[in-house]
């Protein structure tokens, strides 16, 4: 309040004749307005989802298949140093197993099997394969094995891009560390960022 009141001093004085000041004070308004709020513009660079800038609402708690969202992604001890991912980074993937869905590894694929009931030919299983890779560079890569139900409380996030770095690698995603399903506002094609 105290701001406004400043302002509106200013105002009279004549100081927000200037377009400069002008500008300023927009701009600082829309910053804050920014930050607090739930909506966030994530930009995505990798092929694991379409390339562009999304938008990402922090307050949407729904979790639907097949859907694109951002999660909290932290690199795991077995990463080699010479492949260059960072110790944290913002992920956006496909949410491709919900709880109650069943992962298991097959050789060098991970499935992800569920059931869903169809309303003309009833009950329906959907089981999926993710091809993994044992090397980047020339350098082994690492895996966290997920064999089971998926139970509450985490997901299953990755894409068919061979080398993204998802739940094939890190395993299941809890719910906290997601931080809101991902829009697609524009995309862009890859090097014309």
């Amino acid at each position: 309040m105290i701001y406004i009141k400043e302002y509106l001093s200013l105002l009279k004085q004549g100081w927000l004749d200037s377009r400069l000041f002008q500008s300023v004070v927009i701009c600082l308004f829309c910053i804050a307005a920014f930050t607090l709020s739930p909506i966030r513009l994530q930009l995505v660079a990798t092929p694991s989802i379409p390339t562009g800038l999304y938008y990402l609402n922090t307050l949407d708690d729904s979790r639907v298949r097949g859907a694109s969202y951002c999660f909290d992604n932290y690199r795991p001890d077995w990463v080699h140093s010479q492949l260059g991912i960072a110790s944290h980074q913002i992920s956006c993937k496909y949410l491709l197993g919900l709880p109650g869905d069943t992962v298991r590894t097959e050789g060098e694929f991970v499935v992800v099997e569920y059931t869903y009931d169809d309303v003309i030919t009833g009950p329906k299983t959907v089981r999926t394969k993710y091809k993994r890779q044992s090397e980047v560079r020339g350098f082994p890569v690492g895996y966290v094995d997920v064999n089971g139900v998926i139970p509450e409380g985490v997901y299953y996030f990755g894409s068919d891009f061979p080398q993204g770095w998802d739940s094939r690698y890190i395993g299941l995603v809890s719910d906290d560390l997601v931080l809101g399903r991902a829009w697609l506002l524009k995309s862009f094609k890859m090097g014309s960022i």
